[in-house]
């Protein structure tokens, strides 16, 4: 395939993922274009230095999307999480889904998250404890694009970011990290899986690379698998000092600082295979994938507030 043939647009491309995924396409020789709402902020720039075309606006603005999507033959798509009474991921996501088909675009890829789908399943699903809303948007969004009628369609459903590590999401996640302490809600033995940016984007490039291969498929992507006893582990041995998994009660964890939306998280971990993923599925892809030990060492410098604490 001549990638240079073959225009992407990437929507959220100013975010973690979205970045990382412009990075790679631009280097990998795609020709990118981003839908930004400030092309002179600072990460928009350093994309536009890369390679990257800007057009400016978001996904409330309907005549930006179809600015933005002009000459497109693919899209890339992250749309911003719903929480409380914004309902951006909803209805931007269907307007980019309808402007994209209108405008004929030939592939959508787009980023969803693991086990949307499976929700009703969830114990003590309908009562409101779940975040409900978060993971039906994920799904009426996913059945939007199942039904769009695009050539190609690919849903990449990704686990937590390893990235939730860095500052400073870590703070509202794990907020005694700096003391080399893991508190959270989710109980001993459990088992968490993460993926990194990179690894994502590397799934993106090949699915764009080779259609057919990943054509009307529903991908959940993970890097690696560990408790967090054993992420503790890996985080002592990389830091060079102690670390501790703290389990507690979700109202102590609560009390302790940890973000309710965390903490949710980590009762459903509890309670459910919310983020499992199959791994020998992942192998027949052919995608290198990124252990936590690795990517700690790799950003090291990231960490040095934790290291030299």
């Amino acid at each position: 395939m001549d990638k240079t043939k073959k225009s992407i647009l990437v929507i959220s491309a100013t975010g973690t993922q979205g970045r990382a995924v412009t990075r790679l396409l631009l280097k990998e020789g795609f020709p990118v274009r981003i839908l930004v709402r400030n092309p002179n902020s600072a990460v928009a720039q350093e994309l536009i230095k890369a390679g990257a075309q800007a057009s400016q606006g978001d996904l409330s603005d309907p005549k930006s999307i179809e600015a933005a999507l002009h000459g497109i033959n693919a899209v890339y798509s992250i749309l911003p999480v719903a929480f409380g009474d914004d309902d951006l991921e909803l209805t931007g996501g269907l307007a980019l889904i309808n402007a994209a088909r209108k405008a004929g675009v030939e592939q959508f890829v787009h980023a969803s998250v693991a086990s949307a789908g499976t929700h009703e399943s969830f114990p003590r699903w309908g009562t409101g404890c779940w975040n409900e809303k978060y993971w039906i948007v994920k799904w009426q969004i996913e059945e939007a694009i199942h039904k769009a009628g695009f050539p190609y369609w690919t849903i990449l459903k990704p686990v937590p970011f390893m990235e939730n590590l860095l500052a400073p999401v870590r703070n509202i996640i794990f907020p005694q990290f700096k003391e080399g302490k893991l508190v959270t809600a989710q109980k001993s033995g459990r088992k968490w899986n993460w993926v990194t940016v990179e690894d994502t984007a590397k799934f993106v490039y090949a699915v764009l690379t080779d259609p057919e291969k990943f054509n009307k498929q529903n991908i959940e992507i993970a890097s690696d698998s560990l408790t967090h006893e054993e992420a503790s582990q890996v985080m002592t041995k990389v830091f060079g000092r102690k670390f501790e998994f703290i389990s507690m009660s979700p109202e102590k964890a609560i009390e302790n600082g940890v973000h309710p939306f965390a903490v949710k998280s980590a009762e459903l971990c509890n309670e459910t295979n919310v983020h499992h993923v199959d791994f020998e599925i992942l192998k027949q892809y052919g995608i290198p994938l990124t252990s936590l030990e690795k990517w700690l060492t790799e950003h090291l410098d990231q960490f040095q507030d934790v290291v030299n604490a």
